[in-house]
């Protein structure tokens, strides 16, 4: 599975990074920093870097 690291340089799992950016994501839609986001379903067979559209 890949690895990846949080600003602190500390490992994170790939749900983990998903779900931090998830939070992320609807927090800038209340916020109304942005207008619509696509929220892709988290996949854990795949080991490919993950992304949100916004």
């Amino acid at each position: 599975m890949a690895q990846y690291h949080d600003s602190n340089n500390r490992e994170v799992s790939s749900e983990s990074l998903y779900h931090d950016k998830f939070e992320d994501t609807l927090s800038k839609l209340f916020d109304g920093e942005i207008e619509a986001a696509y929220i892709a379903p988290l996949d854990m067979s795949d080991d490919r870097e993950l992304a949100l559209s916004a």
